[in-house]
């Protein structure tokens, strides 16, 4: 199964077919919320264009190439929610594949800067990154489906949506490292931030079988960092951790150890939920998250 390393590579070096030649570009800038003006230009000019060939020709098709193959459109209701992903953080790798062909079909760049194209309107957000992975990825859905608004787990799920697809590491010596695990923030009060009107949270994945039972080992990581030891990052289990992450419209893509530090429990509380204070590589910070550990898929579901 593709890894979510290899998931994020893929961002990064995305092939995108066009008629004379293909084009590399490289989708990995942190865009959360609200797209700009180009996603309006572009859906419009997409919905302009098909429907006046199709008044003209009935079987007209837009013919794209998605990974290599070759793909027949003719239904704009469903095309267009494909090249609006990626303008809002939530486009898969196919989507972006999709609106960068578009637009320089569309005019709305040409072959030589669709790259720059890609970067300024296109990026991706946390639970668009681990959504499409674990929606297109770990649940084998084709990148033609779209995920059903609080059906499936995909890019646009709640916080708490993911949280309830696995259960909470309790107990970190039990802890498998062949599982995808997933750091979800909570709040001051221990609960998952579910995000949209309830504020952005965070959500990170794991990279299966990449584990350390003692974090930011002096003779592997090249000796001791004092602001990385003020901060506790050195002694602790970790799980190597792929998210994508702010500030707005900066690289959001990152992989780092994420070091489980210790439990943060409330004051009614006796025995660890699965909260952690958490050592995030990525920051160089602390963050609490509750970890989830997520099954292998079972052969034939």
């Amino acid at each position: 199964m593709v890894t979510p390393t290899d998931y994020a590579e893929t961002y990064r070096n995305l092939e995108v077919g066009l008629e004379t030649a293909s084009v590399k570009v490289k989708i990995e800038r942190y865009h959360l919320g609200a797209p700009d003006d180009e996603m309006g230009a572009l859906v419009q000019a997409v919905k302009e264009y098909l429907h006046a060939q199709q008044k003209q020709d009935p079987h007209f098709t837009l013919d794209l190439i998605v990974n290599g193959d070759p793909v027949s459109i003719k239904d704009y209701e469903h095309i267009k929610l494909h090249i609006a992903a990626p303008f809002f953080g939530k486009g898969s790798p196919e989507d972006c594949q999709d609106a960068a062909q578009l637009a320089v079909l569309m005019k709305r760049t040409s072959n030589e800067h669709l790259p720059r194209y890609c970067d300024k309107h296109m990026g991706l957000d946390c639970n668009g990154f681990v959504g499409n992975y674990m929606f297109h990825v770990r649940n084998g859905n084709p990148w033609q489906v779209i995920a059903k608004d609080k059906v499936d787990l995909g890019p646009s799920s709640s916080m708490d949506q993911f949280a309830a697809a696995g259960h909470p590491v309790k107990d970190l010596s039990a802890i498998n490292p062949a599982n995808l695990h997933l750091f979800i923030e909570v709040d001051k009060a221990l609960r998952v931030i579910p995000g949209g009107k309830a504020g952005a949270g965070h959500i990170v994945i794991s990279e299966p079988n990449k584990y350390t039972p003692t974090s930011f080992v002096v003779n592997s990581f090249g000796g001791l960092d004092i602001g990385y030891a003020r901060r506790g990052a050195y002694g602790h289990p970790a799980l190597w951790a792929v998210e994508s992450t702010g500030p707005q419209g900066a690289v959001g893509l990152h992989k780092s150890w994420y070091a489980i530090k210790k439990p943060v429990l409330s004051k009614h509380q006796a025995v660890n939920r699965g909260i952690y204070e958490v050592f995030r590589g990525s920051k160089a910070s602390n963050l609490t998250f509750e970890l989830v550990a997520i099954p292998p898929v079972k052969p034939g579901t």
